[in-house]
């Protein structure tokens, strides 16, 4: 009798620890924002058809290209936009004379690799191109000529 006393009681204790359980369901949510970043903060293209210079007696254009890596979001296909720079003509883009008042237009394109890989493996390339035509150099003044161009990417 005693036994069948202590059973019943040890039965209706785990009852009552089995009965006193419960569970719960937890979410758990995480959002990766797409964007896209420059690894470096600034980069130079010199135009040239000389030896690093333009030879204005050469009928050869003038050209020159560089580069920019850039990371973005695994997928994420970036967006390049460059503003009109420092010298804008009203219809091109235009290198002005360090002390003169003269200008030579030229041209730029923009040529990425690609979406992006993450932001782990190696950085994609952006390659700016620039042109410089003989009609737009043939007559300049001697001097260095600069300009400033902002490249947005996006996103």
């Amino acid at each position: 009798m005693k036994a069948r006393i202590l059973t019943a009681a040890l039965l209706a204790g785990f009852a009552i620890s089995a009965n006193a359980a419960d569970t719960a369901t937890l979410t758990v949510n995480a959002n990766v924002t797409g964007i896209c970043k420059f690894q470096a903060a600034t980069a130079t293209l010199t135009l040239a058809n000389s030896a690093g210079n333009i030879d204005p007696s050469i009928a050869t254009s003038a050209t020159g290209s560089t580069t920019l890596g850039y990371k973005c979001t695994k997928g994420q296909l970036p967006t390049f936009v460059n503003n009109n720079g420092l010298n804008y003509t009203g219809t091109s883009l235009a290198v002005k004379h360090a002390t003169l008042t003269d200008v030579m237009a030229y041209g730029l394109v923009l040529t990425n690799t690609g979406a992006g890989n993450g932001f782990g493996p190696a950085a994609q390339t952006l390659t700016m191109a620039g042109t410089v035509t003989q009609a737009n150099f043939q007559n300049a003044a001697a001097g260095a000529y600069s300009d400033t161009v902002v490249i947005t990417l996006t996103p």
